[in-house]
């Protein structure tokens, strides 16, 4: 017969243990109540009272501050901070978490790579040695203003463009020597009229599509205009396009 009423009276047990603690700590709400349910339960009434006897101590010897030290915790703050920052966390996560502790495997940390070493230019020689070479269809687009003067040869314009300088190479890219490019400029009078006043405008920059071809007599790129635009033109296409949209 006794031995049926043991459950029975370990839950009222913990419940009137629940009461006390809650009473000594001025909590009344559901939720703060609901922990020390939690605490009682998962601690025991032993630890759970003598969690309560040490904040007791700490408020009779003037109470503990927050963390950033702007006010002074509540005695529930200070009994649920004991045992947070006290207890392992196998035994915090269901109480304040609400979930089972689980365990996150650590994450390797990825190897870090060896820095890349860039190609020399030298070195392209032997590894472009191809038995059979593919066709391909190249195109290119030029980006600046003509230098020197412009020729009408009375059948299409042509004129000079020339870099003297690489633009962003990227990492590991082999870096070719900065020696001047020289582009000759073939576009038809169709072509030219639509650029023909970017041209006059030293504010504007030329924007020229096109079909390269090595010139070695006048050891040059020769390109034959396909398309003909400008940095200003392309910003009121933009504009315009805004509008509409």
């Amino acid at each position: 017969m006794g031995t049926k009423g043991q459950p029975r009276k370990k839950r009222q047990g913990a419940a009137s243990t629940v009461q006390q603690i809650g009473e000594a700590l001025g909590e009344t709400r559901p939720g703060p109540l609901t922990l020390i349910r939690r605490i009682v339960k998962t601690l025991g009434t032993d630890t759970a009272l003598d969690y309560l006897r040490r904040t007791q101590q700490i408020e009779e010897s003037g109470g503990m501050q927050t963390s950033d030290g702007t006010k002074r915790r509540t005695p529930g703050g200070v009994f649920f901070h004991l045992i947070k920052s006290e207890r392992p966390i196998e035994e915090t996560y269901p109480i304040f978490q609400l979930k089972p502790y689980i365990p996150r495997p650590r994450a390797e940390r990825p190897t870090k790579k060896p820095p890349v070493v860039p190609l020399a230019w030298e070195e392209r020689g032997p590894l472009l040695t191809q038995k059979e070479r593919a066709a391909v269809s190249v195109t290119i687009q030029l980006r600046g203003r003509p230098e020197g003067s412009v020729t009408d040869t009375g059948s299409c314009i042509i004129f000079t463009m020339q870099n003297t300088r690489h633009p962003h190479i990227p990492k590991g890219v082999p870096t070719p020597p900065e020696e001047p490019i020289k582009y000759d400029v073939y576009v038809s009078y169709k072509l030219w009229k639509k650029v023909e006043e970017a041209a006059n405008d030293h504010e504007d920059t030329l924007i020229i599509d096109g079909y390269p071809h090595l010139d070695k007599e006048n050891n040059s790129i020769a390109v034959i205009a396909t398309g003909t635009s400008s940095r200003k033109l392309k910003i009121a296409e933009n504009a315009n396009r805004q509008q509409e949209g």
